[in-house]
């Protein structure tokens, strides 16, 4: 399910961006968002960069159900590539695209070749991201325009479907995940909600094996009482502690 998809897009940021390290593996450096564009500390405020924003948009037959087939889940990891300024606004930055030209689409055409090839290097990362996929359903890849004018901008957005393992039920991720998660804990930006995830991963680990697969598999009670099932307990779960933002991203 949810949990599967959360570790696959960490995979995919960690991957491009070397868990913010250097040496980078793409032009973009560490300017390789997870979900929302900002700025980076120390990156000129009127100079253009080469970034990237991903995205896990869509998630198709991604709860376990009786009549879905393992190959039939697919996840959208949507990159937003484009080359832009930030500038100082009221609300704290606004980020401007110029209009394309010869240079700018050669930057923006390497960079998709980058995205591609650091998706399968040999760090715990591509590592997680292989593991967690089954193959490539479609990919499409498209120049950017302004709502305004229709003018070509410095973007691409790419988006990729990728058949997707469902959240396992041992409690655990699967190794290669398990890997990666241990050592996203000391690198990268997401070291504080890794305990988080592997709470999530592990919950009705305790269950019996025959109790977790009726679960996962939606069997009605009635089912479950003639097959001899043990019920659960009613599921409690970790809250976890929501930050609410104002508009221009500051809690």
């Amino acid at each position: 399910m949810i949990l599967n998809r959360t570790a696959l897009r960490w995979a995919v940021v960690s991957a491009l961006s070397n868990y913010m390290e250097d040496p980078s593996p793409t032009i973009a450096g560490k300017l390789i968002f997870d979900s929302k564009v900002e700025p980076v500390e120390g990156e000129g405020k009127d100079q253009v960069y080469p970034m990237c924003v991903v995205y896990t948009d869509y998630d198709h037959n991604g709860p376990p159900a009786n009549s879905y087939k393992k190959d039939e889940r697919t996840v959208t990891i949507t990159f937003e590539m484009f080359i832009g300024a930030f500038k100082k606004s009221d609300d704290g930055f606004q980020l401007e695209l110029p209009n394309t030209d010869l240079e700018l689409d050669f930057s923006l055409d390497m960079l998709e070749a980058q995205v591609f090839r650091s998706l399968h290097g040999d760090s715990k990362a591509c590592d997680a991201y292989r593991s967690l996929i089954d193959g490539y359903d479609n990919v499409i890849s498209r120049r950017g325009a302004s709502a305004e004018g229709g003018h070509k901008i410095a973007a691409r957005q790419i988006t990729v479907e990728v058949e997707c393992a469902r959240d396992p039920l041992v409690g655990k991720p699967c190794d290669e995940v398990a890997a990666f998660l241990d050592e996203l804990k000391s690198r990268g930006e997401y070291g504080a909600y890794v305990d988080e995830l592997l709470e999530a991963y592990k919950f009705g680990a305790n269950l019996p094996t025959a109790t977790q697969h009726a679960i996962h598999r939606n069997y009605p009670m009635k089912v479950r009482d003639v097959l001899g099932i043990t019920r659960p307990d009613a599921p409690v779960s970790k809250q976890p502690a929501i930050i609410y933002l104002n508009a221009d991203g500051n809690g």
